[in-house]
């Protein structure tokens, strides 16, 4: 695998959009990429790290929205969100991501996010609240069964390996439009890391994949960003806690009811 640059390989030279992402976790478990594979177009090349596939939840709290030459707006511009995806390469070997599913606290946002790049928002009531310890993440959809409740606690810095810039060094968002693959340049820096312990962290969607549940126990690895900072958290897989992890069996078995039971969303490819 080639080196991966925390930069953009090409800058965005027209933007149409502009909008801070803070707060942020990254939770990321490993699959066997063959599972994964049948989720994501054909168009696209799953892209794996350590010879597997990678699914992150990130909840974040999104600011300053807005459109070039404007400001940004009370209340439409400043919202949470979150997102279940996966990691690919567009059809020139251009690294990029995949959503399955994204959530957001703002009607309009889901709407317009919708309509002009086709990305499966949904409409939830969300909430991101923060001490000096910890972040506590918590979404509800609207409509159906979906829900999140996240808690992580910040710890100690960490230096970035390759393993964190395969995560987050993705400068491309790739859906399907009018039946055919697209994509939109992304341009962003990647922050100062840390440790971190996930507390507890449950997902809750409506329809299981029977292949997902029967990777559920494959759950392993963490890489979280909080506060516009990349943290590491615990490593677990079926063999249990591993390679220096930050939580104990107790927490991680708290941290998602096993992912036949969280990301359910991904069977419907949402």
């Amino acid at each position: 695998m080639n080196e991966i640059s925390e930069y953009p390989p090409h800058r965005v030279k027209w933007p149409l959009m502009f909008q801070n992402w803070e707060q942020l976790t990254f939770l990321h478990w490993r699959y066997p990429a063959e599972v994964i594979r049948a989720l994501i177009p054909s168009e696209l090349e799953l892209d794996t790290f350590d010879g597997a596939a990678w699914v992150g939840l990130t909840p974040f709290m999104l600011s300053g929205l807005r459109p070039p030459f404007l400001p940004a707006l009370p209340w439409i511009s400043h919202f949470p969100e979150m997102n279940v995806r996966t990691y690919v390469r567009g059809p020139d070997g251009e690294r990029g991501i995949w959503f399955f599913s994204l959530e957001a606290d703002r009607l309009a946002a889901v709407a317009g996010a919708r309509l002009s790049y086709g990305l499966p928002y949904r409409w939830a009531d969300m909430r991101v609240r923060r001490d000096s310890t910890q972040i506590e993440y918590t979404s509800r959809r609207h409509t159906g069964r979906g829900q999140a409740h996240i808690l992580v606690r910040r710890g100690s810095a960490l230096e970035v390996g390759e393993r964190e810039r395969f995560l987050t060094a993705r400068f491309r968002l790739y859906t399907i439009l009018a039946g055919r693959l697209a994509f939109a340049k992304v341009d962003h820096s990647l922050a100062s890391a840390y440790h971190q312990t996930a507390a507890e962290s449950q997902k809750a969607g409506k329809d299981a994949g029977a292949d997902l549940k029967k990777a559920g126990a494959a759950l392993e690895g963490a890489a979280k960003w909080s506060g516009n900072t990349l943290q590491e958290g615990a490593q677990a897989s079926v063999d249990g806690i591993k390679k220096g992890a930050q939580a104990s069996g107790e927490q991680v078995g708290k941290w998602f009811k096993g992912i036949g039971d969280g990301i359910k969303d991904l069977g419907q490819k949402l």
